[in-house]
């Protein structure tokens, strides 16, 4: 009798975990994807920095999640778009997929090795503003 009592209490336990463990908050499944709003989008937007410039940045959204700290990117996949600068200015970012709750990260680092980032929460990339700023001028929360 015991050994079906603990057959049934691990079964069930079984079942938590994996239930559990399939879904997030918000309706978001496995690493995190969003809702697919469109097929194809741009966003457009500036960077900005007015520090000295020796290296590149790199301007791309990535899907969200829910985490501590509001939203945080999936960086196990690759990002919905992605464009390169070599100076501070407008950018035009081509997205593969358009989802809800996208974030838009810049990065940049210099050849001594600082590393700088901003980034923006686009809940609605449909309706985002026609331009959006990042400024590597001033701190952000982490990302993670």
């Amino acid at each position: 009798m015991k050994h079906w009592i603990s057959i049934v209490i691990c079964s069930l336990a079984l079942l938590a975990c994996a239930e559990g463990g399939t879904s997030r908050d918000g309706g978001f499944v496995g690493i995190g994807e969003g809702h697919v709003t469109a097929s194809q989008g741009i966003l457009r937007g500036e960077v900005k920095y007015h520090g000295a410039m020796d290296g590149e940045l790199v301007v791309e959204a990535r899907s969200s999640f829910p985490c501590s700290y509001g939203r945080c990117p999936v960086i196990e996949k690759a990002p919905l778009g992605q464009e390169r600068l070599n100076q501070p200015g407008p950018f035009a970012l081509s997205l593969k997929d358009v989802e809800e709750n996208l974030i838009l990260i810049v990065t940049y680092q210099d050849k001594s090795g600082k590393t700088l980032v901003a980034h923006e929460l686009v809940p609605d990339p449909k309706n985002a503003p026609d331009s959006l700023v990042l400024s590597l001028d001033r701190p952000y929360a982490p990302l993670r």
